[in-house]
């Protein structure tokens, strides 16, 4: 009696002054401690029981199997199994049977309980409830459901226990399809009517797996709505993004008087975050406020700084964080997240290291957020601490998104090897790993990397997804590898992706454009289900790049004719068809578009490019008005219009663009210092390219940008300062085949052939290797210096050494060299070798020796094969006529 009533010292009283305590005393008093939450004790109880030499029953072993389960007691739950077992109970009493299968499950022993339930004589339904309950427990959705179809295919009878637990099995894989069968026998039993716990989990089944539509037909026919079945439906809605709903039966669920709970708190608060609600989420935490229900709710506090934080009210999260009586990892990782994701990365790790200082661990949330914050070269140090911070913890072995969170930041901040030695540590690379470093090959320029990495990929039996086949065809595209694209591009036709996923369809378009197989590129664009912008767009930028300007404008007609509507990729590209046949013409109607949907003032590369096309269809003036009439005017746009102004000799208002852009706030950049460079060259003026040299040296554009300091060596050698030019070179930290070049044509000019044969062999033991613009210039100072024997060597060292082979410049300067030197058969005979057809500058250069040496015979076989190319060459005429005159 006192057991059952709960007072368990006056039952162990009575209990002591018993002469005799058989099994049924020992049973009644621990079953008493079981049932009132005193579970060690009552295993205290078993223990002495045994000492007593009373032997424990049937009831005595399933009460103390539940004082294992509830305590964790393994040991004892194995002791307990032998006792079991050497009495012979586990053939003999089923529910002894049951107690261990439910015992070992609660444990997570699954292969102890499957072990206990195969050896069962009978397994009913309550063997199977064990099972399945234990699976559900632990997480294990998928096998609790493979358990209950056994269940189903061994004709055992499920009963309502049975029931719960499939459905809530069901729920916890989101997988409401499995539920069906299920609920439709529940129906058919009559169940729904007669256990409420049913409608609520058919409810949460249903929500969970996004069925929300289903979720609200089965909640509409509950004979009564609790508040968990309210919460269900809530809790679903805001799941899967359905905020304005969630809010709708929050309300209604208030008008109908039920009080919200913490559940429905954390959920109406979390669909206000989702939709923006900022005043509907004021309005909670004020009802928060006001009721007081929840001031030491934790979870309700975390839910409030998650709605603040989303709705980029981070001072008010700050204020919530700042009033909980207590801030777990899920707070701290509510305000990090908002943080990061309004893009105060700085804040956001400084919040890190507070969490820290204050005795809080972070966890994978924590590192993850944290690690989006680091995206800068500034925080390079702090992506390296979290990284040492993950193999300290051992996360990067147990939790793969952590594992791709680093592989994502390192490839982000360009540390694409560190990127790849974490890529290569990860136990399981999903698709999400494999594209991340793909993608970031591709972003930082890695494009064979990126192939090499797509090719690993395939190799190890990775299928690639969407997102890796249009990385790897940027990646073609930008090296132009189309036998690579050509492959990517059948397996995307044997998987069928083409005709589904746009995005492919557009990168393949690109590939083909970027490769000169525009026919190729325009087959695809005409086999898209879809034809958008991005897809017209990729093949316009495909017939501008391989300069077919007409196609270009063409494919604008018929991209305005499906209805696109003109966008700025398509502006562009028709602006540069019009730039390249030099016609202001066919852009007037394109111009007056462009101004009605102002793009000139939304959009700076339209601009520019207009600018640009102006200028290269010989109209300065008129680029100089549109110039004029831009709103904000950029370094490009500038840029643009010096160099027109450059072009057609205009020096004075070339270099008055820069004083201006200067005065108007405008920083010049590389492109800018350039083009100034340039026009000092063509004036002559060492003095100012002095002075804008001792600029750019001043604000250290010198070592980040080698095209300046090209550029400059090319200033001060075409105005015969080579020294200056030498000394600049020598100032490179990184010096290319243009630098080099640039330096060997100064040398050339003045002919300081001593210089230019040391920098020559200088340059080779560099391991930099001569081009065709290198020998070009070497062959051209042996021609201009008679050096007969030193020309010929290059010549001949260029395709037997250098891999260079002799192109029709090369060809003319030897021909030039050998009429200078009066051996007018032997240039005559290299041209005949020639393995390219001559030009009149060939020709030329042969009736020139021959007016110098007087050889008729050989000048009117020049000026035959001159004329056969151009019969209106007046500078063959002039030349034959003289070679005639001066015999």
């Amino acid at each position: 009696m006192y057991a059952k009533c709960g007072s368990l010292i006056k039952a162990q009283q009575v209990f002591a002054k018993l002469h005799v305590r058989n099994v049924v005393c020992w049973n009644a008093l621990i079953s008493a401690f079981v049932k009132h939450g005193h579970n060690e004790e009552a295993l205290c109880l078993f223990d002495q029981m045994c000492l007593d030499y009373v032997s424990p029953d049937a009831v005595t072993f399933i009460h103390s199997l539940k004082a294992c389960a509830n305590t964790g007691a393994i040991e004892k739950a194995f002791e307990i199994h032998e006792h079991v077992e050497s009495k012979g109970l586990l053939k003999s009493a089923l529910m002894v049977g049951n107690a261990l299968v439910d015992t070992f499950a609660k444990l997570g022993l699954f292969h102890k309980a499957e072990q206990v339930f195969s050896s069962l004589l009978i397994q009913d339904a309550v063997s199977w409830n064990s099972l399945i309950t234990g699976y559900i427990e632990h997480g294990y959705g998928a096998k609790a459901v493979e358990c209950y179809e056994h269940m189903q295919d061994a004709n055992v009878v499920p009963n309502l226990v049975t029931f719960i637990c499939a459905l809530k099995a069901f729920s916890s894989m989101g997988a409401p399809d499995k539920g069906l069968d299920t609920h439709c026998e529940i129906e058919r039993l009559g169940l729904l009517q007669k256990e409420s716990s049913f409608g609520n989990i058919l409810v949460d089944m249903y929500a969970q797996g996004g069925w929300l539509s289903r979720a609200k037909e089965v909640f509409d026919k509950l004979p009564a709505r609790n508040i968990v079945a309210w919460n269900a439906l809530i809790a679903g809605c805001a799941e899967y993004g359905k905020g304005n709903d969630a809010l709708k039966y929050y309300e209604e669920m208030k008008h109908l008087e039920i009080v919200p709970d913490a559940i429905t708190v954390v959920s109406s608060l979390r669909s206000c975050g989702l939709i923006g609600a900022l005043d509907k989420g004021r309005e909670i935490h004020a009802e928060i406020e006001r009721r007081g229900t929840f001031k030491y709710n934790q979870v309700v506090g975390n839910a409030l700084i998650d709605f603040y934080a989303k709705c980029n009210m981070l001072g008010v999260a700050h204020e919530v964080f700042e009033g909980l009586v207590f801030r777990d990892v899920i707070s701290w990782n509510m305000l990090i997240a908002g943080y990061v994701e309004h893009g105060f990365y700085e804040e956001a790790l400084k919040y890190l290291d507070d969490m820290q200082l204050q005795g809080v661990y972070p966890d994978s949330i924590t590192f993850i957020y944290s690690l989006k914050a680091c995206n800068s070269e500034a925080t390079v140090d702090k992506a390296k601490y979290i990284h040492t911070e993950l193999e300290r913890k051992n996360l990067l072995e147990t939790e793969p998104v952590v594992g791709n969170a680093l592989v994502d930041i390192y490839c982000k901040i360009g540390l694409l090897r560190r990127a790849h030695e974490v890529f290569d540590v990860l136990p399981a690379r999903d698709h999400f790993s494999w594209n991340t470093l793909l993608a970031g090959y591709v972003e930082h320029g890695g494009y064979e990397d990126a192939l090499d990495l797509f090719k690993f990929m395939q190799s190890q039996q990775v299928p690639p997804d969407e997102v890796t086949f249009v990385c790897g065809l940027k990646a073609c595209a930008s090296i132009k590898a189309l036998f690579e694209g050509i492959n990517m591009h059948v397996e995307i036709e044997r998987r069928g992706l083409l005709v589904s996923n746009h995005p492919i369809g557009s990168s393949l378009i690109d590939m083909y454009g970027k490769c000169g197989v525009i026919t190729k590129a325009k087959e695809v664009l005409d086999r898209l289900p879809l034809r958008d912008s991005i897809s017209w767009n990729a093949l316009l930028a495909g017939y501008t790049e391989q300069g077919s300007a007409e196609e270009t404008l063409k494919c604008l007609g018929q991209m305005r004719l499906e209805g696109i509507p003109l966008n700025v990729p398509a502006v562009v590209c028709s602006l540069r068809a019009c730039a390249s046949i030099g016609s202001t013409s066919l852009s007037e109607g394109l111009l007056t578009e462009i101004k009605q949907k102002r793009f000139l003032e939304r959009n700076y590369l339209v601009s520019s490019t207009l600018v640009d096309m102006c200028v290269k269809c010989g109209s300065v003036a008129k680029a100089r008005e549109v110039f004029d009439q831009l709103l904000v005017r950029d370094v490009v746009s500038w840029n643009i219009l010096m160099a027109g102004y450059a072009e057609i000799g205009h020096i004075d208002e070339a270099l008055a663009c820069f004083d201006q852009m200067q005065f108007e706030g405008v920083a010049p950049d590389a492109v800018t210092y350039i083009n100034s460079l340039k026009t000092f060259a063509t004036m002559g003026a060492t003095e100012k390219g002095q002075e804008m040299h001792t600029e750019i040296v001043m604000k250290g554009l010198l070592e980040k940008e080698l095209s300046l300091g090209n550029t400059m060596i090319f200033l001060y050698s075409k105005c015969g300062a080579v020294t200056m030019a030498r000394q600049v070179f020598a100032t490179l930290n990184v010096r290319d085949i243009v630098s080099w070049n640039t330096l060997l044509a100064g040398y050339a000019q003045v002919g300081q052939n001593g210089y230019l044969f040391s920098t020559f062999n200088s340059m080779v033991s560099h391991n930099v290797k001569p081009d065709v613009i290198t020998f070009v210039i070497m062959l051209n100072a042996c021609s201009r210096s008679s050096l007969f024997s030193t020309s010929q060597s290059y010549f001949e060292a260029m395709s037997k050494d250098y891999g260079v082979f002799p192109c029709l410049e090369h060809h003319s300067c030897m021909v030039d060299l050998f009429g200078r030197a009066g051996q007018l058969d032997e240039a005559a005979a290299i041209i005949e070798k020639m393995p390219i057809s001559p030009n009149v500058v060939v020709w030329h250069s042969l009736l020139y020796a021959c007016k110098s040496w007087g050889n008729v015979q050989v000048g009117n076989q020049a000026f035959t094969q001159a004329a056969n190319i151009d019969d209106q060459d007046g500078a063959s005429n002039v030349l034959s006529s003289r070679i005639q005159v001066e015999s």
